[in-house]
């Protein structure tokens, strides 16, 4: 007993009692307690799994969301093979081209010159076609009508066959139904080929090449829509210079009675089936430039694998 009255014996079990736990259970190994330091070890190598379980699992997840966010906010950085940006710019111009296809609706102002007197009127009596306009006029109103009618169909059949086959069929139904009212002889029978085919024609073919450009390009939505309209006026343009040159070679201008002579309006079906043959062989084309970008999308497997593969 020292002079605090302490008894020095216990001092070490004193010690003992204030160190820490682990301390503690090898003390009690060398007095033979082999199962408390079992535990003890097994709890902390359960306990050591757990955290690093759970930090892997936290990174896992980071990286996740990382990859997730980086997908959803530019497609073209995400892993899998990168679409080549040429093949978005053929896809452009095959929309242009298709554009300036469609664009020839718009000659019909310009063509109603060349058609046949017998056909700007559905009465064929003469004394009526000095009394009014045309009735001829109605064609291009019926064929945006027929234009309007079809384009949601438009939509549907571009998932069900593709976007290349829906502009090669919307391209034969449009070369078709010039090609039926070039050999029409009556107004009526020109309105149902004409507007009826042509329009739905054009409604089915429209939409088509702008969608795939839109894949290509989705951050210049607004300028891949011009480059394709400009299509629009050019062909307005170009097929105007066309129709003149087949219907009136000669460059024949109007009598008194504002009338070409005979051989004009006779070459107007002539007109028409060549242009047909343009619209389809030029729909075909556009058709081969316009695709749609083979994006792969990785899976999360993949994510998961290469987050594996970091930690």
């Amino acid at each position: 007993i020292n002079e605090n009255g302490i008894n020095s014996s216990d001092t070490k079990d004193d010690l003992i009692f204030w160190q820490p736990s682990i301390e503690r259970n090898h003390s009690t190994y060398d007095r033979g307690e082999d199962d408390s330091l079992n535990n003890i070890v097994s709890e902390i190598e359960l306990n050591s799994h757990s955290i690093m379980d759970e930090e892997i699992i936290e990174k896992e997840d980071l990286y996740y969301e990382q990859m997730l966010e980086k997908a959803s906010e530019n497609r073209d950085k995400i892993t899998g093979p990168r679409p080549v940006k040429w093949r978005g710019m053929l896809s452009v111009l095959g929309g242009t081209l298709s554009h300036a296809i469609l664009g020839s609706m718009y000659c019909w102002n310009h063509f109603i010159s060349y058609l046949p007197r017998n056909m700007l009127f559905f009465s064929l009596t003469p004394e009526s076609w000095q009394s009014s306009s045309p009735d001829a006029y109605v064609v291009l109103p019926m064929t945006m009508l027929f234009i309007c009618i079809t384009m949601p169909a438009a939509s549907i059949l571009y998932e069900k066959i593709g976007l290349r086959k829906s502009m090669v069929f919307g391209g034969f139904i449009m070369s078709t139904g010039v090609y039926f009212a070039s050999l029409t002889k009556s107004l009526e029978a020109f309105l149902c080929c004409y507007c009826i085919l042509f329009g739905s024609g054009v409604g089915l073919v429209y939409t088509a090449s702008i969608v795939a450009a839109w894949k290509w390009f989705p951050n210049r939505k607004g300028l891949v829509t011009g480059s394709i309209f400009f299509g629009v006026g050019l062909g307005n343009l170009v097929f105007n210079l066309v129709g003149t040159a087949i219907a009136n070679p000669n460059h024949y201008n109007v009598d008194e009675n504002g009338e070409f002579p005979e051989e004009v309006y006779d070459n107007f079906s002539h007109m028409l089936k060549v242009l047909s043959v343009i619209y389809m062989f030029s729909h075909i084309l556009s058709s081969l430039l316009v695709c749609n970008p083979c994006v792969e999308k990785p899976s999360l497997s993949t994510f998961a694998d290469r987050s594996l593969a970091t930690t």
